[in-house]
């Protein structure tokens, strides 16, 4: 009896197999796994590098972060965040107010984005903060300045656009710091005027709106003998 269950104990103990024995699974081949980690080291990268280029950052980063290659990857799938509102420091916040005026000069409205008034939903709204934002996002150089000159201009013209009855606006980049902690034991309110600040203001008109709706419309000439000119934002045209 002893010796028929050992027999049956030892018939039942299967022999592991060897390595690279038929039937074992071999996983990816080489060619696979080195595939799937250049996308995920690019995946990753594209995840880090658009917080990366918010500024104050290096004039590299910020390049790399708007190639056409890697915002072809990242705006598609949302992964151009900058989450510089999640900083340790919050820097900030900016609005945009413009005015209106009619042939005459009278003021037709003063109005501001973003505005929880104006703007709803919630993602409404958020879109509209984002385009205050967009003129705090270039690199500390010399044309900063420029070009957010040049992006608070196409704001204005396109505000004309939607006040058929304006004939000019003024626009204004306002900036609103965050209380200090004096100002908070105070009670200072977030609405104080002396946490407002106005770092830049354009005006068009609607002769300014004529004239680049026809300028956009003409054809572009270049000289045969001359390469093609650059016009960056802010450049003088």
């Amino acid at each position: 009896m002893s010796t028929g269950r050992k027999q049956t104990d030892s018939s039942a103990k299967k022999t592991p197999r060897k390595p690279g024995s038929e039937g074992e699974s071999r996983g990816w081949p080489a060619w696979v796994r080195g595939l799937v980690s250049v996308l995920l080291v690019w995946h990753l990268a594209a995840i880090f590098l658009a917080p990366l280029s918010q500024p104050p950052t290096s004039r590299l980063v910020f390049f790399m972060a708007q190639n056409p290659v890697v915002r072809a990857y990242t705006d598609p799938l949302y992964l151009n965040h900058g989450y510089s509102f999640f900083a340790p420091e919050p820097g900030p916040g900016h609005v945009i107010e413009y005015t209106l005026f009619d042939s005459t000069g009278n003021q037709l409205a003063t109005s501001r984005f973003p505005s929880k008034r104006e703007q709803w939903p919630r993602l409404n709204y958020h879109r509209y903060m984002m385009l205050a934002d967009q003129l705090d996002a270039f690199p500390n150089d010399d044309l900063r300045e420029q070009r957010a000159k040049y992006m608070l201009t196409n704001y204005a013209l396109q505000i004309l656009r939607e006040h058929p009855n304006a004939d000019r606006v003024t626009a204004r980049r306002l900036v609103h710091f965050m209380p200090t902690r004096t100002d908070f034991l105070n009670g200072t309110p977030l609405d104080d005027p002396k946490l407002w600040q106005e770092e830049l203001s354009v005006s068009q008109s609607r002769v300014d709106l004529a004239a680049v709706e026809a300028r956009s419309q003409q054809p572009p000439t270049v000289e045969p003998d001359s390469p093609p000119e650059l016009i960056t934002p802010g450049s003088p045209q």
